[in-house]
């Protein structure tokens, strides 16, 4: 029991007989005194229940030292804050019933359900399983049931978990089994497909075991249960149809259909791996203000601040935190990526993506991202996405002005203005030379496509015209497959780390519905998508070395050409326009301090 050691005993509570009940053991004293003595007498009996009680009341604990699991700092996160946090101190007593347990149970401090996104390898469902022990510990009239996508999942599951208590003829007790005595399983092999029924259950007429599993697909009728744990039970396979997966589909019409199984009082636990934005995991998001949902999302890696935006495989282990370097390295990581890039942001980043990586913008995410105003600090820049044309049919022209508001380990974009409509060349130039005088921005980035050169000379034409300096880098834009999408989704990604801020104006109604609209499915095109794309090229502006080092490079030509402009006119005394030099463009370090770490 050494491990163990650590713990200090509890206080000892006065007038403890043998018919005591004690904190939250469901036997009084004298049932317990002779399991001491028989399986773990080398410790003093106050001790014993000590770590009884701990192992019930703190899941990583229980997990760590008494199981032996490889949890790591990480886990500590959803050990204290997802998963039920027990306690059943005072429930039990001679004589107690069923309907005291339920009510018990009714009274553990949690929403009914949770979602648990985590990458593969990370022990999601190593937690789950210990999750499972941990009720069991408390509760040992519970009814667990475990529903996952195969068969065979589910009784592995079972299998891991029956392991902890079973103990083989002539072998020595595990910490667990020293601990619990109560609960050794014996005579049967834990590998069995038959249910688990706790040797230490009191109220043994219940119907239904105390832990059974099944698939998903099964006739579940009949049966009910005080906790449902759901793990894996979407998968690739059984998503890939949208009749089945929608939120019309049968296997959400299925998975609804256990909600019947768990008890008023019960919870529900979801393990689980997003493949498409309109699977179970989709949907339930989807109504997680109408019903309460605890959610977590903990990807393999974590694009830092100053690289969002970055391409996947661009990206190098200094640009990224991991989840659990211990077992999930940059290297295994990316190994995975290079395989399969969709199934690598499905199983890894947590992200619904067996959809060829379909951009998903929620009302609900985005008017969470609504503010009255931005902050008076930080430096302003414009985006520009055009296009020529008056045309019904045509294109939009839109404008983004924003303003980047650094920390120190992260940096907040505000946009606080979009402007949009349909114009020839001289009245596009003339709306983006006010849009420049009205903000002032640092810079502005518009994008080089046909038709640039003439948009140019009229900009800078105006710019004369109304005396207003420029400092504009005109960019050629991608021509990587699906390169809008690629860029339309890092605006997701801002949105999901909380980096995005939308000053509520005029423009709001638009913006949001061009973005709920975007898909980034190739079958959509033609749909009005110029607000999310100018969004977007805000992004070269965000803290990331790479984009800085590219706007550096643009700025050298453009003031390069500068120079020949004015040593032309000096010659030949031409009447050549040259803008007032612009500020130059800090670097990383200049705007937003030392590189975020």
């Amino acid at each position: 029991m050494e491990p163990l050691e650590e713990l200090k005993p509890s206080a000892w509570p006065e007038g403890t007989d043998h018919k005591t009940y004690y904190l939250s053991e469901a036997r009084p004293l004298g049932e317990l005194r002779p399991l001491w003595r028989k399986f773990a007498d080398e410790i003093t009996f106050q001790k014993w229940l000590t770590f009884r009680d701990h192992a019930r009341k703190n899941l990583f604990w229980l997990g760590q030292k008494v199981l032996g699991k490889d949890l790591v700092k990480w886990h500590m996160i959803p050990c204290y804050k997802m998963f039920v946090q027990k306690n059943f101190d005072g429930v039990y007593r001679a004589g107690y019933t069923i309907g005291e347990v339920h009510a018990a149970i009714a009274k553990q401090k949690r929403e009914k359900e949770m979602l648990f996104f985590a990458s593969r390898g990370s022990f999601k469902s190593t937690l789950d399983g210990i999750d499972c022990v941990q009720w069991l510990l408390n509760c040992p009239d519970i009814r667990i049931l475990i529903l996952t996508g195969e068969y065979k999942l589910a009784l592995a599951f079972m299998s891991e978990i029956k392991g902890y208590f079973f103990r083989p003829e002539d072998t020595p007790c595990t910490y667990l089994q020293k601990l619990f005595p109560e609960y050794i399983l014996e005579g049967k092999d834990p590998s069995s497909d038959s249910p688990l029924r706790c040797p230490a259950r009191i109220h043994i007429s219940q119907k239904e075991p105390s832990i059974w599993v099944n698939a998903i697909v099964a006739n579940l009728s009949g049966w009910h249960c005080d906790i449902r744990k759901i793990d894996d039970v979407v998968t690739d396979e059984n998503s890939n149809n949208p009749d089945t997966r929608g939120k019309d589909g049968t296997l959400k019409k299925k998975i609804d259909g256990t909600d019947n199984l768990v008890d008023e009082w019960g919870f529900t636990d979801m393990m689980a791996t997003p493949y498409y934005n309109d699977d179970y995991y989709g949907e339930r998001l989807k109504t997680r203000d109408e019903v309460p949902l605890v959610f977590g999302r903990f990807p393999g890696w974590t694009v830092k601040a100053p690289y969002i935006g970055t391409p996947l495989k661009d990206l190098t282990e200094d640009m990224v935190d991991l989840l659990f370097p211990e077992k999930l390295s940059f290297k295994s990581l990316r190994q995975k990526l290079r395989k399969n890039e969709n199934l690598f942001r499905c199983q890894q980043l947590c992200e619904p993506a067996a959809d060829g990586g379909a951009v998903t913008f929620t009302e609900d995410v985005l008017k969470a991202h609504l503010v009255s105003k931005a902050p008076a600090e930080g430096d302003t820049f414009i985006a520009w996405d055009w296009s020529f044309s008056r045309s019904s049919y045509a294109d939009f022209s839109a404008g983004v002005a924003g303003r980047i508001v650094p920390g120190e380990d992260r940096f907040d974009l505000y946009i606080t203005e979009i402007i949009f409509g349909r114009w020839r060349p001289s009245e596009l130039a003339y709306q983006m030379v006010q849009f420049e005088k009205k903000w002032k921005p640092k810079c502005t980035i518009v994008e080089k496509s046909m038709g640039a050169e003439l948009l140019q000379m009229e900009v800078a034409r105006q710019a004369q015209k109304f005396g207003v300096a420029l400092n504009i880098l005109w960019k050629v834009p991608s021509n990587e497959k699906d390169a809008k999408r690629n860029r339309i989704k890092g605006v997701e990604t801002l949105l999901a780390n909380d980096n995005l801020w939308f000053v509520g104006g005029a423009w709001i109604d638009e913006t949001f519905e061009q973005l709920m609209r975007f898909t980034g499915d190739p079958k959509n095109r033609g749909r009005k998508d110029d607000i999310p794309d100018a969004l977007a090229y805000m992004q070269h502006f965000c803290p990331s070395t790479k984009n800085n080092e590219e706007l550096k490079k643009m700025q050298q030509d453009r003031e390069h050409k500068a120079e020949q402009k004015a040593i032309y006119a000096s010659i030949f005394d031409s009447p050549v326009y040259v803008a007032p030099a612009a500020q130059p463009i800090p670097m990383r370090k200049q705007l937003f301090g030392p590189l975020a770490r």
